[in-house]
Order: structure tokens, then sequence, then C-alpha cells
């Protein structure tokens, strides 16, 4: 019994931490905010490349 509490116990904490994280990230919209600055980091490097402008290929 000593074992089973022993495993138990911290799989318990592990699953009751990961249900909060899972709704609290639903909740607050954790992925669409870190979506949101990624396609803003994206944005920025592209407009950066403008004086890249090489000649077109025939």
């Amino acid at each position: 019994s000593t074992i089973a509490a022993s495993v138990l116990i911290p799989l318990i904490v592990i699953i009751a931490v990961a249900g909060v994280l899972v709704y609290s990230a639903k909740r607050y919209q954790w992925l669409q905010r870190i979506r949101q600055l990624r396609q803003r980091r994206y944005d920025e490097v592209r407009i950066g490349q403008e004086d890249d402008d090489d000649p077109p290929i025939e």
C-alpha cells in the first residue's frame, strides 16, 4: 500500500495540474494569443525583406 500511495499521489497531482493548465489555457485563450504573436513576428520578418530585390529568373 505504501508503494501504491507513492505512485498514485504524484500521478494524481500531475493529472490535476495538467487539467488546471488545459482549463486555464482554454479559458484565457493562450493558444490564440501565441498564434497572434507568431503572426506578428512573421509579418515583421516579411516586411524587412523588401530590400532583397533580385532580378526575376528567366
